[in-house]
């Protein structure tokens, strides 16, 4: 908690429980009683609450610790937590009114002010896999020095990206690591960030100056970015969640210094499969909020005949463990017992699973579109969704700025220009087994232009699946087989 003399104090959410009794006592003395109660990033209940149990009850006890004060809610995304703040604050009233007489009964009032975002600033481009990043992430830094914001959902895929990233810079001749161990320690060219770095010296300078340090030209980030910190001079950023309240605040670290200050928004399009983990991640959760009503009574006393749910997440493994330490608070009264959940999270899994279901059923539905059409599964599928998510933003799908597509087409038309070479050559290949240069050449540029399909990843394609895999995609050359050695035909 901070002090300003006698003005304000300031404190985090997490610190609202700690202090209960204090700020109680403090605001029953009129000379020393809160005024106004700023809640700011508000969204905090609701963006939170999956994987932070106490998100409901703090925002019950700021309700009802500071109901004589005016209490402010403030975010730039309300979508969600705004109704769960409404309802709380007049289940409070309703107990204020409780028994009382309707002459007696007191009312609130309740003003919403809303201020219209504006993002005509922003150049929106779409991907499907960072990977299709790394060239122009390299080829920004290198040629115009711009700064780079990339949100990771996971902290060990941060990583990963951060090597991965350094490694094409490396292998592209254009390195983004710093050689010196000195100057290491004091910045980094690609610096990740997550829950356990608050404390590393990088970061906090990062934190202070509300900018990336010099030779630092690409932060990748978890959602511990999400809330009250800004950044100046970032010029991409790129996001990769399905949830609008938490694109918007990803969006919003990187802050607009001036009238001509233009960025470059990458929104990932999502695949079926990626929906589906997501829907079985929250059927996890409700599952085990099913489990938790069964452990106890109505009083709130553990069941002697059910310990399943505290056999599996308190006596399990390791991962129910971790995952129940997210969905279930332990209470700071030394005389209570009972575990509790959050009932906004409960609240938010109900609805997020027929949500993501609707996704995922549109999703289908593209897909035997594509396949009906014999086109690839990235060309049409997600676009629904996408176009929704380019929404928030108020743009519109452009297929020149679909990087994804772009690459596709880059790499259809290298393997066409491929087998056209060999047709008015007329080369004679000859078959050298699977160290066949053509057959090397022939599966790996047609994997990435039409993707895998054969299930030993190692095989390289023979003849027969070669002219298969052409009949399929509709393309007009064959390989043909003479006595001695392969051509290739135009058709």
């Amino acid at each position: 908690m901070y002090y300003y003399n006698a003005f304000a104090d300031v404190m985090t959410y997490q610190s609202i429980l700690c202090n209960e009794r204090r700020l109680k006592w403090k605001q029953k003395n009129d000379h020393a009683r809160y005024i106004f109660v700023i809640c700011d990033e508000a969204h905090f209940f609701t963006t939170d609450a999956m994987f932070n149990p106490y998100t409901h009850k703090i925002l019950q006890k700021i309700v009802e610790i500071f109901q004589d004060a005016i209490r402010v809610y403030m975010s730039a995304t309300p979508y969600e937590c705004l109704e769960y703040i409404i309802k709380c604050e007049n289940i409070r009233q309703d107990d204020l009114n409780w028994n009382k007489p309707y002459r007696k009964q007191k009312g609130q009032k309740m003003v919403f002010y809303h201020f219209k975002r504006d993002y005509s600033y922003l150049d929106v481009k779409t991907y499907f896999s960072i990977d299709e990043l790394y060239g122009e992430i390299i080829d920004s830094v290198n040629r115009r020095k711009e700064k780079w914001l990339i949100f990771i959902d996971d902290k060990e895929r941060c990583k990963t990206v951060k090597e991965k990233l350094e490694l094409f810079a490396k292998d592209k001749g254009c390195p983004l690591t710093i050689e010196d161990d000195e100057a290491k320690r004091k910045s980094e060219k690609v610096f990740a960030v997550d829950a356990d770095s608050k404390k590393d010296p990088i970061y906090q300078q990062i934190l202070n100056a509300e900018k990336l340090n010099k030779d630092t030209y690409i932060l990748i980030s978890t959602s511990v970015l999400d809330n009250g910190i800004n950044l100046t001079g970032i010029k991409n950023i790129v996001v990769s969640d399905m949830i609008k309240e938490k694109c918007l605040q990803m969006l919003g670290r990187a802050r607009v210094s001036e009238a001509n200050d233009h960025k470059t928004l990458y929104i990932k399009r999502f695949s079926a499969d990626e929906v589906d983990k997501r829907i079985k991640s929250l059927m996890r959760q409700q599952d085990a909020y099913h489990k938790y009503d069964l452990a106890y009574d109505e009083l709130g006393n553990a069941f002697s005949r059910d310990y399943g749910f505290f056999d599996k997440y308190y006596g399990g493994n390791e991962m129910d463990w971790r995952e129940a330490k997210h969905w279930f608070g332990r209470p700071i009264s030394e005389s209570a017992t009972k575990l509790y959940l959050n009932e906004i999270a409960r609240s938010l899994v109900e609805r997020l699973i027929p949500q993501y279901q609707c996704i995922l059923d549109e999703m289908n539905g593209e897909l035997k579109m594509c396949e009906q059409k014999k086109r690839q599964d990235g060309d049409c599928v997600g676009q629904k969704y996408l176009e929704y998510q380019l929404s928030w933003f108020g743009k519109k799908y452009c297929e020149d700025d679909d990087i994804t597509l772009g690459d596709k087409k880059k790499v259809k038309k290298e393997f066409l220009n491929f087998l056209k070479l060999y047709a008015e050559s007329g080369e004679q290949i000859v078959d050298k087994g699977e160290e066949s240069p053509f057959r090397v050449k022939f599966t790996k540029l047609y994997d990435v232009a039409f993707g895998r399909k054969e299930p030993n990843l190692k095989r390289i394609y023979n003849i027969n699946k070669m002219n298969k895999l052409l009949q399929e995609e509709n393309i007009d050359y064959k390989v043909k087989s003479k006595s001695s050695y392969w051509v290739v035909e135009s058709i």
